[in-house]
Parts: structure tokens; sequence; C-alpha cells
């Protein structure tokens, strides 16, 4: 169809003191970037350590919880965002 289809339009870029969320609302196609409204939500997230993931245990934002609930459903395998 022309319309109507699921498409994820995020990156998450990792750095070394965390990831960065982006969550974009155009296609990546010249009638949308030049000839629409777009936005951009865009939101740093510190890196978590093993010791930081444990205090904070029970305690992850709702949009963590969605993010990574997301993640798992759609297959994605994930990749080593800081290099080590």
């Amino acid at each position: 169809p022309k319309y109507g289809t699921h498409h994820s339009k995020f990156m998450i870029l990792g750095h070394s003191t965390g990831l960065r969320v982006a969550v974009i609302t155009s296609n990546t196609v010249g009638g949308d970037i030049y000839g629409a409204v777009n936005a951009v939500w865009a939101q740093d997230f510190p890196r978590k350590t093993a010791e930081s993931v444990e205090a904070a245990r029970g305690t992850s934002s709702p949009f963590e919880d969605d993010l990574f609930q997301y993640l798992q459903k759609t297959g994605w395998k994930g990749m080593d965002a800081f290099g080590a």
C-alpha cells in the first residue's frame, strides 16, 4: 500500500558517556524532508554500569521499558555501541 505501513523512525547513537535516542517524524524522501513540517525529539541517557543498574533496580522509566520491549519484539540483536 502507498500509505499505512508501519516503519520506525528513530536512531540510537552510542557515545562514551551513554546513548542518544532521536525520534524523527519525516521519511527520508525529498517531499517529506523539504516540503513538510517535521520534528525531532532527542534525549541523552547516561551509560549504565553494573553498579548503577543494581542500584536503580525497579526504577526504569516507562520510555526505557517501552523501548526495550519494542527492540525485543522487532528481533533487534543489539550491538556494542561502545566498542568494548
